[in-house]
């Protein structure tokens, strides 16, 4: 790839023999394909070189946190005199941050940072417990998991301890989505969740004993999920969409305009 880009064979060398040329070279010829210029890959290429070069410290570049890159988006002066004139530190610092969070995760390494899960080990456990206890498949596990996780670290932020959880906690909770735009269903599979988590925590005497049964969902209707109706905008622009000359769609249009304003009434 470095071949390619330039033509003096000291310049290639320099960029083969700096850390990491294989993964510099994946990178540069995946935004070829994306129909990148010639200059612009030249010019990622050489920032990429001194990208390289900062985070070669690390050695390990599947093990590189946000931090680390951030620990090292200082001190220019190297790069200053190979430019021969002054550099806006602060516009350097940005495009370096910016290529590197892009190279590093095209590569797939940049590590993301993990917020602690109050009370992880206690979901781990169930979890576990679900899967070869109960015979749960993966995706159910998967899905309560994530559920139960948000829970856990909305309970969080109120610094209690997992025995002092009551339903009032889990109804606040509930509501709280609720204003948060989700669905009906939404809530009521979160609160399933919570109840199978609950009535192991209460085996495990972690909660209060039959405190899992007081967690109660809203009503499901049979046919909840299914629109009372088109919207009234919806129904103007079938109007205004009908052809005049055609009879059929004339019958449609001679029909009273005020039966749909009753119907909207009636809704």
């Amino acid at each position: 790839m470095f071949n390619q880009l330039f033509k003096c064979p000291a310049t290639v060398r320099r960029h083969l023999e700096a850390p990491y040329a294989q993964e510099r070279q994946r990178y540069l010829a995946a935004r070829a394909r994306q129909g990148n210029t010639q200059s612009t890959l030249q010019f990622t290429a050489r920032d990429l070189l001194w990208v390289a070069c900062k985070l070669c410290i690390y050695l390990d570049l599947r093990t590189v946190t946000m931090e680390q890159v951030r620990a090292v988006a200082d001190d220019w002066k190297k790069r200053e005199r190979a430019c021969g004139r002054p550099l806006n530190k602060a516009f350097t610092r940005r495009r370096y941050l910016r290529l590197a969070t892009s190279w590093l995760r095209f590569l797939g390494h940049l590590q993301a940072p993990t917020q602690p899960i109050p009370f992880e080990l206690r979901l781990q456990e169930y979890c576990r417990w679900a899967r070869e206890e109960r015979g749960l498949s993966e995706a159910t596990v998967k899905q309560f998991s994530s559920q139960i996780r948000h829970f856990l670290q909305w309970y969080g932020t109120l610094g209690r301890d997992l025995a002092d959880v009551q339903v009032s906690d889990v109804d606040a909770y509930l509501a709280h989505g609720g204003a948060h735009g989700w669905s009906r269903i939404t809530v009521n599979n979160v609160a399933s969740a919570l109840r199978a988590f609950f009535r192991y925590c209460t085996q495990r005497h972690w909660t209060r004993e039959h405190f899992a049964d007081s967690i109660r969902g809203p009503r499901i209707y049979a046919l909840e999920g299914l629109p009372a109706g088109p919207d009234w905008s919806d129904v103007r622009q079938l109007f205004a969409a009908l052809d005049r000359k055609d009879p059929t769609d004339r019958s449609v249009q001679n029909q009273n305009p005020h039966d749909g304003a009753r119907a909207k009434s009636i809704k």
